[in-house]
């Protein structure tokens, strides 16, 4: 028993631990809830012609997360550039609508979790709904995405 507990420290301290034992519950600061959430949306970047809608909805509403504040998603957008749009707004032409989990701090190392929805939109279509998960780091020079996987989130909204 002992040299499990032991291993599953090094493995803590060493950052390559399954990433929901490391997760916290602290809350994220809204400047850094604005970078995070910018830097993995460049991920979903649109092409020429395509717009990206970003929905006040949350991902998974089934755990009781919280819809976006208007306020934040117009930050979002502002920060994003003009290929984005808040999700209100009206969805003529293809793009993409992105749905936003929580962002969850993964110890006190900078890093953070989150999962993005998307769905490709046009004005006769909706395409299937996919999920990624990210973990982006944040330091004094900024932040990048460390790592990207698809994501088993909910692919039914």
């Amino acid at each position: 028993m002992r040299a499990r507990v032991s291993a599953a420290l090094l493995l803590v301290a060493a950052g390559t631990a399954p990433l929901a034992a490391q997760e916290t519950g602290a809350p994220v600061p809204e400047t850094v809830r604005l970078d995070v959430y910018a830097t993995a949306l460049a991920f979903y970047s649109p092409p020429r012609g395509q717009v990206r809608w970003i929905e006040p909805a949350p991902l998974d509403a089934a755990r009781g997360e919280a819809p976006l504040e208007r306020e934040f998603v117009r930050a979002l957008v502002a920060r994003l550039g003009d290929r984005f749009l808040p999700g209100w707004e009206e969805q003529r032409g293809a793009g993409g609508r992105l749905r936003l989990s929580t962002i969850y701090p993964i110890g006190s190392s900078g890093r953070y979790r989150l999962a993005i929805g998307y769905r490709h939109h046009t004005e006769y279509h909706e395409g299937p709904a996919s999920t990624q998960t990210f973990v982006v780091g944040c330091d004094r020079k900024g932040c990048q995405v460390l790592q990207r996987a698809p994501g088993a989130g909910p692919n039914d909204w």
